[in-house]
């Protein structure tokens, strides 16, 4: 009996030793692969001189899902893309993506990745210094950077489905370019279009304005109405003194639209008539010297070129015969102008007790350059003693 306890004490000690031992030999597990896009800058390399002009920029990018585009960003500002129409399910893509530097300075350089379910992520920022007396020249098939963004980036290997396959470790690094890698072409965003551009008339006389109302689509940059700078949607008044051509200029990284629209200014034409003058009425309709009475004319006066003056002529009967002279201006606001006729003033007051008749008339010239005229009357009314 002890001794099969011995044993198996002895069978128990052996099989927790192998566990052990089977434990400690076991691979140990491999470090996971970021799962999001990648993207990073083969070339130019990190502080590279280049001369002012076209700098090609080669991007890389990684999706599992699929790489549906790759961009350039340049100080953080889009500046090109490359789409994968060859082979949309590829993992590995990679494109030589163009910007123009015109001008001497640093620009920091990143590549963006965007796969088929619409994720996206962002490489390290890569600077180039564009000084006027250096040039750099890429040529040759693109080479993969000699170090990979970050640690396990993955190593790209054509395989019989055409699908690279990434190796995980934490130092290999990636080693050559997949023969069957699609290419990509850059490609610059449309310009942008003018969708409308409309004035409220084209056809007007000197003095009026007139507005003007735009929409622009697309990604514009600049925007410009009779060279102002604006925005879209947005609108202008104008009053043109003379037949104006207006132009709509829209202008974007793709090129650039414009849109005219000319209004005609004529001159009103030439006033040759006088001024209207009707509504006239008086108040009273007899008037009494002994009483200080005083007759009050109104009078509705009117002209394209406005009015220039407005006077009262009058003339006695009955008992007394006299020309017809001045007996007043009238004085107007807006179209309706009035006098007081007052006959103490003016010396008609009869004789004696037979009341004389007092016929008036108004005469109005207007503001244009030939002061045209016109008169009405006569009106009458009873002047007492």
């Amino acid at each position: 009996m002890k001794r099969i306890k011995r044993a198996t004490i002895i069978l128990l000690g052996v099989t927790i030793s192998l566990s052990v031992l089977l434990a400690a030999c076991a691979p140990t597990t491999l470090e996971e692969i970021p799962s999001g896009p990648r993207a990073w800058v083969g070339a130019p390399r990190d502080g590279t001189e280049v001369s002012p002009g076209e700098i090609p920029v080669l991007c890389h990018a990684f999706a599992q899902a699929g790489v549906a585009q790759v961009e350039l960003l340049v100080n953080r500002v889009f500046a090109g893309r490359a789409a994968n129409t060859a082979d949309p399910q590829a993992t590995y893509f990679h494109a030589d993506i163009a910007f123009q530097a015109t001008q001497a300075g640093v620009y920091a350089l990143q590549c963006r990745t965007t796969d088929q379910e619409g994720a996206s992520g962002v490489s390290e920022t890569v600077t180039v210094i564009v000084a006027a007396d250096v040039k750099l020249i890429l040529g040759g098939t693109p080479t993969l950077p000699a170090e990979p963004p970050a640690t396990g980036e993955p190593t790209e290997g054509p395989t019989s489905t055409g699908v690279p396959v990434a190796t995980p470790t934490t130092t290999s690094l990636p080693t050559d370019t997949p023969t069957s890698t699609p290419t990509g072409t850059a490609t610059t965003p449309p310009a942008p279009r003018i969708a409308s551009f409309e004035v409220s008339r084209q056809q007007i006389t000197t003095g009026e304005c007139v507005r003007f109302e735009w929409r622009v689509e697309g990604s514009p940059t600049e925007i410009f109405f009779d060279g102002e700078g604006v925005t879209s949607p947005d609108s202008r008044e104008s009053c043109p003194g003379e037949t104006t051509t207006y132009t709509l200029l829209a202008r974007g990284p793709g090129g650039e639209d414009t849109a005219s629209l000319v209004v005609e200014v004529t001159q009103p034409p030439e006033d040759s008539e006088g001024p209207t003058i009707e509504n006239v009425s008086h108040s009273p309709q007899a008037a009494y010297c002994s009483q200080n009475d005083q007759v009050q004319i109104s009078a509705r006066v009117t002209d394209p070129s406005g009015i220039g003056s407005a006077q009262l002529y009058c003339s006695l009967s009955g008992g007394m015969t006299q020309p017809k002279e001045y007996c007043g201006d009238l004085s107007g606001s807006g179209n309706n102008w009035v006098v007081t006729y007052d006959p103490n003033m003016l010396n008609h007051c009869p004789v004696s007790t037979t009341p004389v008749t007092v016929k008036y008339w108004i005469r109005a010239a207007d503001d244009s350059p030939g002061g045209n005229e016109s008169e009405w009357g006569p009106g009458s009314f009873i002047v007492n003693l």
